[in-house]
């Protein structure tokens, strides 16, 4: 059976959004990438709590975040050239929906201070992301499973639909981790590292991924 059609791989829709953000800070908590953009854990939870709720308010409006199981146990987030050009209203809403889920106090939390770390964090990923995926692809954004439910395969569940349907249209898939656990678990999934990153005085890893059909 095709797994796009599973009852356990559906498409999120707002009254998930509280319980997808929750997944992701859970999830991302102690990932490098985080630790590095928000060295202090006591501010760090907080302000990945506002971020990733606009995040996950921003994909619902999209239709680019899905979810497995029930209770939601894990959330992954994408980008595709088979999401349609929305108009300015619909970009409107968007807008207003980001302002709603807390961006705007997010401005004022710790994760603001992350941000001048990350503006070369940014230039530099996007800038690889362009080198080595200059076409149409699909870009997995984020990916996380509950702690709760580690070792149940729900990774594996969560990115195969969106990798068949890739292979599908013929068309790569990118993506990037600063989790190094991760790197042997994409390479399962025919993805190949194409380019490691460092950031900072830590020596923050990101290995960006490709995998062509």
């Amino acid at each position: 059976m095709n797994s796009m059609n599973s009852p356990e791989y559906f498409s999120l829709t707002e009254e998930y959004i509280a319980a997808a953000a929750q997944i992701f800070t859970r999830a991302f908590q102690h990932d490098p990438l985080f630790i590095y953009l928000l060295p202090k854990q006591k501010s760090r939870k907080n302000a990945m709590q506002i971020l990733l709720r606009a995040v996950v308010t921003v994909k619902v409006k999209c239709g680019e975040i899905y979810g497995i199981g029930v209770p939601l146990q894990g959330v992954a987030t994408w980008n595709t050239p088979l999401r349609k050009k929305k108009n300015k209203k619909k970009k409107n809403d968007t807008f207003w929906a980001l302002l709603q889920s807390g961006f705007g106090r997010m401005l004022f939390s710790a994760f603001v201070w992350g941000m001048f770390k990350g503006i070369h964090l940014a230039w530099t990923t996007n800038r690889n992301h362009s080198k080595y995926a200059p076409g149409r692809h699909f870009y997995l954004e984020m990916l996380a499973v509950d702690p709760s439910s580690h070792g149940r395969g729900l990774s594996s569940k969560l990115i195969k639909p969106m990798l068949h349907l890739a292979h599908v249209k013929n068309l790569p898939v990118y993506l990037e981790t600063s989790n190094l656990p991760n790197v042997a678990l994409y390479e399962h999934f025919g993805f190949t590292v194409v380019e490691k990153m460092v950031f900072g005085h830590q020596k923050m890893k990101i290995w960006a991924f490709l995998k062509k059909n």
